[in-house]
């Protein structure tokens, strides 16, 4: 799963604790039977060039099987 936000990764992770996520993942994928659940938290995404470079950074871990 991953995220993306305008918030910065570390602050989110650190801060808010990753409530949400973990919550998630517990709570809806974990019930349904996804395991393991893997998470990938990116920050700073705000204009659409931050989106489209995201875009192509996690189009080339999934080619690599990341």
């Amino acid at each position: 799963m991953i995220v993306t936000m305008g918030m910065p990764a570390l602050i989110y992770r650190t801060g808010f604790i990753g409530y949400s996520l973990a919550s998630l993942k517990r709570g809806v994928l974990g019930l349904v039977g996804f395991r393991p659940v893997r998470d990938m938290v990116i920050g700073g995404v705000e204009s659409r060039r931050d989106h489209e470079q995201v875009l192509a950074r996690v189009g080339q871990m999934g080619a690599r099987g990341i």
